[in-house]
């Protein structure tokens, strides 16, 4: 399977929420865009964040990004989505991954990258281990509810 990355556009826009309904990520992750994204302006690229829309045999199937939460770090913290359930588990991430944090080091000058991933999400987990990246911690957000949810700091191994 052929996969790249293109710059996100506006008219990319409109498929995030129904990757997101398509996989049913409020069950695994807390936002499909960045941080600082503000639902419509993509201004930030390149300064804040660097987003990239995914594509597999030619077609769009997701998004990655990697994000600068201050704006004087060389940290940069990576998020992905792939919207079609049935071509999880085929490496798109991984290959989707490596080409976004060599971007995100080109583009910001980002030197190391790191993630969040829900303790349960078992194949994120290994996907992100697969990419280099390894356990640095932990923690528990809580939903506005109150529910908690663990998860695991992960970081580039270089």
């Amino acid at each position: 399977m052929k996969v790249y990355i293109r710059r996100i556009t506006e008219r990319d826009l409109c498929n995030l929420q129904a990757w997101s309904d398509a996989i049913g990520s409020q069950a695994y992750m807390e936002k499909v865009s960045p941080q600082s994204f503000n639902g419509s302006d993509l201004s930030g690229w390149g300064d804040d964040y660097v987003w990239f829309i995914i594509t597999a045999d030619g077609r769009d199937v997701g998004g990655v990004w990697v994000e600068r939460r201050r704006w004087d770090s060389v940290e940069g913290t990576l998020g992905i989505m792939i919207g079609d359930p049935t071509l999880l588990g085929h490496g798109i991430g991984r290959r989707a991954i490596d080409l976004a944090t060599r971007e995100a080091r080109f583009i910001m000058g980002i030197d190391h990258v790191r993630l969040t991933v829900r303790t349960s999400n078992l194949r994120a987990i290994k996907a992100y281990q697969s990419c280099g990246f390894t356990v640095t911690g932990t923690g528990t957000l809580r939903t506005a509810d109150g529910t908690p949810i663990p998860f695991y700091r992960m970081e580039e191994c270089r």
